[in-house]
């Protein structure tokens, strides 16, 4: 086997690795995990196919798919802090 095969075959080994531990830390199968990133890589494939149909510049498309991903992040952990003081005001009986 060849060098580049083994550190292929190790970096894949490392991902797959690392892919179950996210998978169980986030109380989700693998087989979840890796339907629900494929979904994800399908909604970006399209995206930067809108982008590239808009005759976006490509070098202009990663610092856009940069801001949107952060924006995505921010958006995300925003609702999941309005959920949990939802619930936190539901357990403790506030309005």
């Amino acid at each position: 086997m060849s060098n580049f095969t083994e550190a292929r075959t190790r970096s894949e080994r490392i991902d797959i690795h690392q892919n179950a531990k996210r998978a169980l830390q986030s109380g989700t199968s693998i087989s979840q995990r890796m339907q629900s990133r494929e979904e994800r890589a399908d909604a970006w494939v399209q995206w930067f196919r809108r982008k590239a149909d808009q005759g976006a510049d490509p070098i202009s498309v990663l610092p856009d798919a940069l801001g949107e991903i952060e924006q995505r992040a921010v958006d995300a952990a925003k609702a999941e802090v309005r959920a949990l003081e939802t619930r936190l005001k539901k357990a403790l009986g506030c309005s």
